[in-house]
């Protein structure tokens, strides 16, 4: 004969799914932030303050979607049309200050 167990008891196996499903929920939630957190900020035209900088245009242009392009090619692409509109502004920004 089967005794019944008193109300508000756990069997172990209940108490090792809930710590396994919270055990993983709570790795969930450390991936879900370290993706909100590693995610670079777009490149602005702002980025680039004076023509000091243009050598470093590398370090101001980085591509967050990187691991999501087709190719390589794609990112570097994206990468140089980046850098010269960079260079563009702040061509267009030399040229309202003179006059």
């Amino acid at each position: 004969m089967a005794m019944a167990r008193p109300t508000g008891q756990a069997r172990c196996s209940d108490i090792i799914l809930a710590r396994t499903v919270l055990s993983r929920f709570r790795i969930f939630l450390n991936y879900q932030l370290s993706l909100l957190t590693a995610m670079s900020k777009r490149t602005s035209p702002d980025d680039l303050q004076h023509w000091d900088d243009a050598p470093d245009l590398n370090h101001l242009v980085n591509d967050k979607r990187a691991s999501k392009r087709a190719t390589p090619a794609k990112g570097r692409r994206r990468n140089r049309r980046y850098e010269n509109r960079l260079l563009k502004s702040q061509v267009d920004v030399a040229v309202d200050e003179e006059e």
